[in-house]
């Protein structure tokens, strides 16, 4: 099994915060009937608490994105040294004539019909 990225801890935190922010003592918080700019508290703060969540999660992955990407290409690297010290591939067997490997339907399961 190829060695994996460990994982981001922010990226715990961030959703850890995301489900205290979208859960019922802070939304009760903002369950009266004032307004801002005619839009409800309540929808304001789930609208700008979303916002700020996505905002932070983008930010948080970045650098984890930058990991991986460079992960994968050294594992492309590893690759690449152990098939060029392999050699060559070798040649693929060829497929008789008059198989198919693809459809469900009866010909192509059973073969032209007799």
């Amino acid at each position: 099994m190829p060695n994996r990225v460990p994982p981001n801890p922010k990226l715990f935190a961030l959703v850890a915060a995301g489900l205290l922010a979208f859960n019922y003592p802070l939304l009760s918080l903002f369950s009266g009937g004032e307004t801002i700019l005619g839009v409800p508290l309540s929808f304001f703060y789930v609208g700008l608490a979303w916002l700020l969540f996505v905002i932070l999660l983008a930010a948080a992955a970045q650098p984890f994105r930058k990991q991986r990407r460079d992960h994968r290409t050294e594992l492309r690297s590893v690759s690449f040294a152990a098939r060029k010290a392999r050699g060559p591939a070798a040649p693929s067997p060829e497929v008789p004539a008059g198989v198919r490997s693809f459809g469900t339907d009866q010909e192509s399961v059973n073969g032209p019909p007799r």
